[in-house]
Formats: C-alpha cells, structure tokens, sequence
C-alpha cells in the first residue's frame, strides 16, 4: 500500500487521539512529547512538521518513523479503527456517481456565477480558440497544472467557463466521462491562517469519504473508466490576503501538487493575475520538481507573468457582431485596436446601450471607455485619493512624458509609504505593473502603467493641474512645443478638447485649433470634436444651443479649407459636422462639399439624395461665385446621361472665366473655403464639358481674382500650383524648364510646412507623369500613373482614376503594347459599368 495513503491515516488517527482539532506548528511539539511518553520512542518535532506539512518533505519517511508512529496511534486499544482506516479503500467505487454528481453540481453553481458577474451579458462572449488548444495538449500530456494568468480585466474567468462548458458539460463534451470540479478560490483556501489540507477541502466539497484517499480514489476511477479528476480553481482575486496569507495560500498549492506526484488522471488548472502568480512563480522557480509539472502555455510572457493573448480581429468581430447584429460598417480601426483589451468592451458596452445610434469614426468612444474605466477603478473606490496620487507621482518622475515610462519603486513609494494598500490595489486591478530589470549588476523593481492610455490620461491631468486649470493660448502652445515628436502630444489634444466640449468652454476651442498642425491633424481634431458635440448635446443643453451659431461652423471651415479629398477621414469630417448643424448656411456648404465627393466618386444616386436635401437650402446658393446646386445638378445630370440646360448658369460660367464678376477676398487677399469650393466644382465641370484651354482660361481668372495666391504660403495656393502644373502639361506648352522649376519649388516649400495634403500631391505627381509622357520618358509616367491609381482607388476618387487610366492607355498605344492598353481600357469600362452611370462618362472623359 502507498505510503501517502498510511500517512493520510496516521494524520487523521494522531488528530483524533490528541483530540487536536485544527493543527497549528506550535501543536507538534507537544505531540512529539506525547509519541516519547507512550512509547518511548523519538520522533522530532520537525518530523511532526514534516508530516503535516509545516516543513519542506525532502525524502521519503523511514520504516522506523512509519511504525512508530502506528504504534503510537494503535497504543490507544483501537486497533480496529486502525485496520478500517487501511482497508477503507477498498470501498472505493461504492458512490462514484453521487461524486460526479456534486463536481457537476458545484461547477454547473461556478458556471451561473460567472455568468451573473460577467461585465456584459455572457452571450455576448465568445470561447478563446488559443486556450482550447492549450489545454488540449495539457490534458493529454505529463504536466500536472496549468494557469491561465494575465492582469485583471483580460476575462480569465470567461475563458475557463466556455472551457469547462465545452469540453466537459455540454451534451457533446469531448471529456463527458471525466469529474470535472470548478471552482471558486475562496471555497478552498479560506481560513487561510489555519493549517488544512487542500485535498480534505476537495473531498469535502464533492462529498468523498474524509478517510479516502483522492488520489488513489481516481486513480482506480482511471484504471476502470478512463475517468481524469480535472479540477479548475478561478477567482484568487476574491481571496482576502494579506503578506502572513498569502504565503500560506501558495504553501497548499504547491502541497496540492506534490500530492498528484507523477500521475497523468489529476489536471489542475489556476485563473490567476499575473501580481499574484509572479509570487507564486517566485516560490517554485527554484522547486525543480514543482516546475517541471507546469505547462506554460503558447502565449506565456515571463515578463509581463501572463499567457493569455490580447483578442484577436476576428475575435472581436464576433463579439461585436454579437452586439451589434446590424452593424454593415467597419469599426474604426484605432478603436477596434484598444478593444482587443476585453475589460474596455463592457464600456463599449454600456456606451451603446446608452445611445445606441451613435456610432463615430473617430477614437472619441475609446476617450469614454477610458474615462469611465478611470472612474470606476480608481475614483469612484477606496483609497481613490491614493491611487491618484501613485498615478499622478509616476507621470512627475517620468519628467512629464518625456522620460522614462517606468519609474523605480523605491521612488514612487518613498513619500507615498502610508499608502501602500492603494498600492496592492493599483496593482491587483491591472492598472500599474512591477517589473524586475538589472541595473550595473543588481536587480531593481520598476513600476509603470500598464496601458499606455492611462498614462495619458494622467499625464493630462498633471499638465492642467500645472498650468492651474486654464486651458488658454498658453497652454496649447507650451504642449505643442514641449511635446513636438512625442506621441502623447496629439492625445493630450483630444484630452483637452473633450474637456473644453464637457465645460461648455467653447471660446478655448480657438486657441487650440490655431495650432500649428498638419492638415490631417487638423481635419481629425476637427472630426473628433463634432463627434463630442454630437455626443453631448444630448446631454448638455448648453452643446445643442451652440451648434445653431455661425461662430462654430465658421470656426470649423477656417481649419477645413483644404478639401483633401484623399484623406481617409476628411469627408467623415464633414458628414460628422453635418450632423450637428442646425445653421442653414453651413448645413448647405456641408452639402456642397459632400456632392463633390460624390461626384468626384460617381455615386449618382447618393449624389441625387443630396441634391434633394439641398433644395430648402438653394437659396444659399446665390451667395457664391457660381450657384453650386445648378452646377451639381448639370454634373449629376452628365453621370445620369440625361439632358440638363441651364442658360443662366453657362453665362456665370463665362463671365467667370473673363474675369467680370466681383469675388469677396478675406483679410489676406485670399479666395475663402466658398471661393475654393466653387473652383474646384469649376474644374470639375470642365473634365466633362470643356477641354484643357477652356481650363487654362479659369486657372488664369482665379490667379486675376486673387493675385496673391501666387506668393501665399496657404494651402488653396498649393491646389492652384497643382493645378496650374497639370494643366500646363495636358496643354503641352512649350517647355519651360524656369517656369516649372519655380511651380515645382513653390508646391515642396507649401508642403514642408505642412499645408498641402495628400490630394493635392497626387494631382502633383499626376502632372509629372504627362510631363514625363511628353518627354517620352515612358517607364517614369507608367510608374507615376500607377501610384496615382493607387491613391485614387483607395479614396474611390472614380474620377481621377479613370483620368489616369486614359493617361496609361495612350502611354501603352505608344509604346506599343497593345495586350496593357486593352488591360486600362477595360478597367475604366468595368469601373464605369461598377458605378451604374451612362455610357456617354465613357467617351467624354479623354
């Protein structure tokens, strides 16, 4: 017989003759005293301690101790006890199917109260595919126990629960026959002070004989059946310890897995944070025996203590299809990033369930989930003053973001000593993280956040704090300058326009926006803070009353002007802005310049739905230099091959290109965002009803209206350059090598200081790949045109894209290749037969 199983005995019989019913180290050395009195033989208090695991069990127990120690418990007279203490294993299979019964009883009761705890409901939730698979080769391979770590908020416990639902519940279990036991932490290690077996406590809970061995129970199970005992224990978290706990909780794991010795029928698997388990790992990484019976896991990071992975794409995309049944577009990809992170999905969560039809391009829905999470983990909890003040201390000895992001313990705690139960809680709710690091030969612990976003945030906080809560010109330009090239600057930004928006601070919004930024900086700052309006004029009455003023929209346009209609978020800008306009004059011009994309892309019938929604604006119109509903109208009309005469607006067509009417000028001399939008719907009409010298004729009226365009730095003097090189290479002038450097010269010195945009390149690079065609440098022009595909198929610039199309098929006609120029000109049928507008697109586009 084992000599675990005699042990086991021998335990429970000295209890029971001591009359000792919760053995503490102290009572060893009064049963060592005892055993020499009875029977006058020695056995150490440390050999007592060693058999009820108070001391490190290095060896097997002698013949001498064994006997000894039977004797001292047969010298009681229950000689009889003793034998049916031994012999009680024989009764092993009597009740194998009431113990199954209360495992399955116990974890179908774990499995309810995940799902009642889970931060969205659990059917919202999906299985991780990687930790099926791990513990598949778990379950069939030597170790003994695995963990799942990772820090707090990563869904440990709904992963282990759609484990355990699949592999061993449902009707189709692939481990059906096996006991599986779920269970909560705290129902196996609570009164962690007082000494008690792990195995007693599982016996106990499924209802074995306390005199059965487990072990051997099972293992006669698996020699019968193939039955395992497969026991998953989740939720250390919610085990109250403190530093004389602790260790004792990690005392009885390790015992709990020494039992299972070398036996393959006893899994064991933990969910633990990684805080707690890199103890623990602290504990056994120098028990070789202990080690070697642990999977690691695919995803294990010794680092970081965790093995469970960030959500996958496609993981999300389950689960936010689950959300949101109805959802046809793409979630915005900086968000879908944070997402991956499943604590910030309850956020989302809730966020759609309180306005459900809010949806945003923009990142502003992970700027909520963020404040909220802040909210409700630190804030809104004990000792919230506390964590403030770790979280804010960590930004000041990181120099404000532009230092280090992880800072020395040693520091972070030296005037904070008092505070250390906030501390623990930073760390156990995943928010700060220790990390070892050598540093000239030793070994220093170093705290930081442990996601970026939190940093952020706090690094926000601390630079209002410091400037007295005034977020004034000042302010914006010291973060501005001081933050140039760091990546913290731009969400510092959105943090600041979020809490301008909160406080109703509108005037500030100007200081920030005469900022020094690109044009796509600008273009999603402004996208960013219309989805905020959007957001929160349904709470803030003060937001609604705002979005009817000239004052915002105007505001908006001044920092919009560049019509970059290859920026990826510029016409969800405008849509946006759209959305919160209650003033008649700019809902219009969002209008206008929406129909131009529209048109720009050949969608006739959304072109046709705006055209509809211009009509009680029409009026609006007279106020621009050419009417832009006429001129939309005569362009939707083109696409849908139907015959549109407008005799008024021809003649505003001519007067304009003979320079007769009188255009408004701002403070600078230069054209304004109507201006700009008229000309640009002017060239637009132009590719379907004129020719290059017509085009030339309107190039040289905008350059008589606005002179100073030719000596402005600004970004409608990039589109003219632009356009004032296409056209003089369609035209074929003659070649000026002065004139063209200078045009060439005057687009890089607007783009280095970042005032041209993508589009306006591309129009660039679509005028050097004529004049590379001119010059019959034709593996120059191929290779320009192509680039300039790709930029127009990506934005769905239908337009631009045919333009270059044609430019590749007469590139090819010369060269000679007739298999390529075949190629282009299907492509440009297939794109216009794709976008449903009438054959004549076809033949008027040359």
């Amino acid at each position: 017989m084992p000599q675990t199983i005699i042990l086991d005995k021998i335990r429970r019989l000295i209890l029971l003759k001591t009359g000792i019913k919760s053995i503490s180290p102290s009572d060893c050395r009064f049963i060592s005293i005892s055993i020499q009195k009875e029977i006058t033989k020695n056995i150490s208090e440390t050999t007592i301690k060693r058999l009820f695991g108070f001391a490190e069990v290095k060896n097997r127990f002698s013949k001498y101790t064994v006997n000894a120690l039977l004797d001292y418990v047969e010298k009681s007279g229950n000689y009889e006890l003793v034998e049916k203490e031994l012999l009680h294993i024989s009764n092993i299979n009597d009740k194998f199917s009431n113990i199954q019964l209360n495992a399955i009883n116990i974890t179908l009761s774990t499995l309810k109260s995940v799902k009642n705890r889970s931060s969205v409901p659990y059917h919202f939730t999906h299985p991780r595919a990687f930790a099926k698979l791990d513990f598949e080769y778990f379950y069939n391979s030597k170790y003994s126990f695995t963990a799942f770590i990772s820090q707090a908020g990563y869904g440990k416990s709904i992963l282990l629960s759609h484990l355990v639902q699949s592999l061993f519940i449902d009707n189709d279990a692939k481990h059906k026959v096996d006991t599986i036991l779920f269970i909560n932490a705290r129902d196996v290690f609570d009164d962690q002070n007082e000494y008690s077996n792990i195995e007693d406590r599982i016996k106990s809970k499924i209802g074995l004989n306390q005199r059965t061995n487990l072990i051997e129970y099972f293992k006669d199970r698996y020699e019968r059946n193939g039955s395992k005992l497969v026991i998953v224990i989740d939720s250390f978290s919610d085990l109250i310890t403190n530093r004389d706990s602790k260790p004792i909780v990690y005392d009885k794991l390790i015992n709990l897995i020494s039992l299972i010795e070398d036996e393959k029928f006893v899994k064991i698997v933990l969910g633990m944070r990684s805080t707690m388990w890199s103890r623990f790992y602290d504990k056994i990484k120098n028990i070789p025996f202990i080690k070697k019976k642990w999977f690691q896991g695919t995803y294990f990071n010794i680092k970081h203590h965790s093995n469970i992975p960030p959500l996958a794409n496609d993981e999300i995309d389950i689960i936010l299809k689950k959300i949101e049944p109805d959802r046809k577009e793409q979630i915005n990809s900086a968000l879908k990033a944070q997402l991956k992170y499943p604590f910030y999905i309850q956020w989302y969560y809730l966020l759609k369930e309180e306005f459900p039809r809010f949806d945003s391009f923009t990142n502003i829905v992970f700027f909520e989930i963020v404040d909220r999470f802040i909210h409700d983990k630190i804030y809104n909890t004990s000792y919230a003053t506390e964590k403030t003040l770790f979280c804010k201390k960590i930004v000041t000895l990181s120099n404000h973001g532009k230092g280090r992001k992880s800072v020395y313990k040693s520091e972070l705690i030296a005037d904070l000593s008092n505070f250390k139960n906030a501390y623990r809680e930073l760390l156990a709710e995943g928010i700060l993280v220790e990390e070892k690091q050598e540093l000239d030969g030793f070994v220093v612990d170093l705290v930081r956040f442990v996601h970026p976003h939190l940093f952020e945030y706090f690094l926000f906080v601390e630079l209002l704090n410091c400037s007295n809560n005034q977020m004034d010109e000042a302010f914006f330009e010291n973060i501005n300058l001081n933050y140039a090239g760091n990546p913290n600057r731009y969400q510092i930004l959105q943090w600041s326009a979020r809490l301008l928006i909160i406080k109703s601070d509108f005037g500030a919004l100007k200081h920030l926006l005469k900022l020094n930024l690109s044009n796509y900086e600008k273009t999603y700052l402004i996208y960013f803070i219309a989805e905020n309006l959007n957001y929160r004029q349904h709470k803030q009455p003060s937001v609604a009353a705002y979005l009817e003023e000239d004052e915002l929209h105007h505001m908006m346009m001044e920092n919009i002007i560049h019509f970059d209609f290859a920026d990826s978020c510029y016409k969800e800008a405008i849509c946006s802005l759209l959305s919160i306009s209650k003033n008649d004059k700019f809902s219009f011009l969002y209008l206008v310049i929406l129909s131009t994309f529209d048109s720009f892309s050949f969608y006739k019938e959304q072109l046709k739905t705006r055209l509809k929604a211009m009509e009680k604006f029409a009026n609006e119109g007279n106020n621009w230099l050419i009417n832009p509903y006429e001129l939309l109208k005569c362009l939707y009309s083109t696409l849908a091959g139907e015959e549109y005469k407008n005799e008024a607006l021809l003649a505003n067509i001519e007067a304009f290109k003979e320079g007769d009417i009188s255009v408004p000028k701002n403070e600078n001399g230069l054209p304004g965002y109507r201006e700009m939008l008229s000309f640009v719907l002017l060239r637009t009409y132009n590719t379907f009803h004129g020719d290059s010298h017509e085009a030339q004729r309107m190039l040289d009226a905008m350059v008589g209206y606005y002179p100073k365009m030719t000596v402005s730095e600004s970004v409608s003097s990039a589109y003219l350059f632009s356009m004032m090189a296409f056209l003089r290479s369609l035209t074929k002038l003659p070649y000026s090598s002065g004139l063209s450097e200078k045009i060439r010269l005057k687009i890089f010195e607007i783009n280095s200081i970042g005032n041209s945009t993508p589009y306006i390149q591309t129009v660039y690079l679509a005028s050097r790949a004529i004049e590379s065609k001119n010059e019959k440098d034709y593996q120059t022009a191929i290779a320009y045109a192509e680039k300039c595909i790709e930029v127009f198929k990506r934005n769905r610039l239908t337009l631009q894209e045919i333009l270059m199309y044609n430019l590749l098929i007469h590139l090819n006609d010369e060269t000679g290749n007739e298999e390529k120029k075949d190629e282009y000109v299907h492509h440009k049928l297939t794109l216009i037969d794709k976008r449903n507008v009438h054959g004549s697109v076809f033949h008027k586009l040359k």
